[in-house]
């Protein structure tokens, strides 16, 4: 399946590359709705920040993929939150771009306020992608007992 066994219902695909001429130059990555493609630029941050983009644009997916009725604020805030979870868990620390993200997504309303209002969506995606992640490392790990 695509993105991590989330099904193409979710992502049609995801696109690592470096950064093109039209692309959002302070853009690391970006769901396309209508495709259901997640692109994520390389070669300008960390593998870590990458990764953390790349879920951060599957909460995109999951959350806000279909008929959203969330600002822009409040979607970039549950994203960013869900990255943020779902990589400390993996022992990725993202804290430092993270937090100001969310920050300035929050602008004048309450960036503490606005997470837990959306707590339940975002423990929900986080819990998804984790989900998906776990079972796609117990899937390569009985593979490679199988095959030796």
């Amino acid at each position: 399946d695509v993105a991590l066994g989330l099904g193409a219902s979710v992502v049609s695909g995801v696109e690592l590359r470096p950064r093109q001429a039209g692309d959002l130059p302070t853009a690391h990555g970006w769901f396309e709705r209508r495709t259901k493609k997640i692109v994520v630029i390389t070669g300008e941050t960390s593998r870590a920040q990458q990764f953390k983009t790349l879920v951060h644009e599957i909460a995109h997916a999951l959350l806000h993929g279909g008929e959203d009725h969330h600002d822009r604020p409040e979607m970039e805030v549950e994203a960013e939150s869900v990255a943020f979870v779902v990589s400390s868990v993996l022992g990725l620390e993202t804290g430092g771009y993270s937090f100001p993200y969310v920050a300035s997504w929050a602008n004048e309303k309450n960036a503490q306020m606005m997470i837990l209002q959306s707590g339940q969506r975002i423990v929900k995606a986080t819990n998804k992608i984790l989900d998906a992640l776990f079972a796609a490392f117990e899937t390569e790990e009985h593979d490679v007992r199988v095959a030796a």
